[in-house]
Order: structure tokens, then sequence, then C-alpha cells
């Protein structure tokens, strides 16, 4: 994660000053870290191993949104870079009506606490990065399915009661293993106002407008 944010910022420096050197760095960061990415999706599962094994959707997403900045500068490589992530994620990481956080090396559904986990932030997040990708490649099925992430992602995460998003839920309502798992941590509701104006700015639907408002308001 440190590698693609090293290279986020790089990109950003150089097409904010033509610093070639700088753009240099933003290759070589993002290289490091694509190489361990896919490497981590070529892992090949053992035959017995004590607990089932896993891949996440973090990695995913960040290197999605970093292949979609870089791409600003040489579109070619990082556009084949972010179809590659928003496949695997379009793919492999939706269960029914959530998000997951972790499914099995061959992307499937693995019923366990961490197989269960949704983190409702890295949901809506990944949401608007697909949105993102959406519009750049006029891909209005992967638009379509980013607003259904949204829809069946806020009855997990939002607390009724007080208002904000959750850090963790169980897909199955299982109570959840981590110990801050209601916890209102700044990050996701930001990942929600951005998700909800997309949302609005794309469909024009009232009620993502008005939860943008609502979220807004919360967090002032």
């Amino acid at each position: 994660f440190t590698e693609t944010f090293a290279a986020i910022g790089c990109a950003e420096y150089y097409i904010a000053t033509g610093d070639i050197e700088v753009w240099h760095r933003a290759e070589k960061y993002f290289n490091i870290a694509h190489r361990l990415y896919e490497e981590a999706l070529a892992r090949v599962a053992s035959e017995n191993p004590p607990v089932p094994e896993t891949k996440a959707l973090g990695p995913s997403m960040i290197m999605l949104a970093t292949a979609q900045v870089l791409r600003k500068v040489e579109k070619e490589k990082y556009d084949a870079i972010a179809k590659r992530c928003a496949d695997e994620i379009l793919v492999h990481f939706i269960e029914g009506k959530g998000l997951l956080e972790n499914v099995s090396l061959d992307g499937k559904f693995v019923d366990t606490p961490s197989g269960r986990e949704v983190n409702p932030g890295h949901s809506l997040e990944a949401a608007w990065f697909i949105m993102a990708e959406g519009i750049v490649t006029g891909n209005e099925e992967a638009i379509n399915v980013a607003k259904d992430i949204i829809d069946f992602t806020l009855p997990l995460g939002w607390d009724e009661k007080n208002g904000g998003i959750i850090a963790f839920t169980d897909l199955k309502g299982k109570p959840p293993v981590q110990l801050e798992w209601d916890m209102k941590l700044w990050w996701p509701q930001c990942e929600a106002m951005i998700a909800f104006r997309m949302a609005y700015m794309l469909f024009g639907e009232e009620k993502y407008l008005k939860l943008y408002e609502e979220f807004k308001e919360y967090c002032e």
C-alpha cells in the first residue's frame, strides 16, 4: 500500500511539474506493488491448509485506483491493469448482497468469520472506483453493478439510530470478530459521501443526494 500511495503522489507531481525523474519513481513504485499483487493472485492453495487460504479485496482496489492515476501519463499499459483489477473485484468479490473482504484463491465464498467479513467503507470505496472506471471506459454495466454495491452496502453499514457507517459487519449477521467493528472511523464516511455524489451525478436519483446531505450533516 505504501508503494501505491508513493506512485500516486509521484505521478501527480510529475503531471504538475513535468519532472521526468519523479515519473520514473512513480513507475518504480508501481512496478514493485504490481509484481507483488500479481504474485499474490497467482498463488496456489496448499492441499491441506489448517485455515482456508484467501485473497483480499484491498489490493485489487488500491491497484485499480493507482492505475487510474498513472494512466493519465501512459494510457495503454495502465488501461489494461485497471481493467484487470476492476474485473477481479466484479467477478470474485460479490456474494449475494455483499462485497466481501476475503474470498478463496479461486474467488469463492468461504463461510468463516473472515470470509463473511464486509468492510462497508471498502465496499463504498470500491463502488466509486468502479464507477470512475466505467465513466472512462464507457462500461455502463460496471457502473450499474457499482450502483448495486452502494445500495446493498448501505443497509449493512449504516447505523440507523446514531448515524454514520460502522467499520465492519458480518454478511450473515453473525457477531463480527473485530473489537472495533461498530466504531465510526473517519474514512468510511468520506467514501460514502463520494459514492453518493457520484451515483447522483450518474443516475440523477434524489435519494443519493439526500444520503449525501445526511452524511455531510453527520460528519459536521
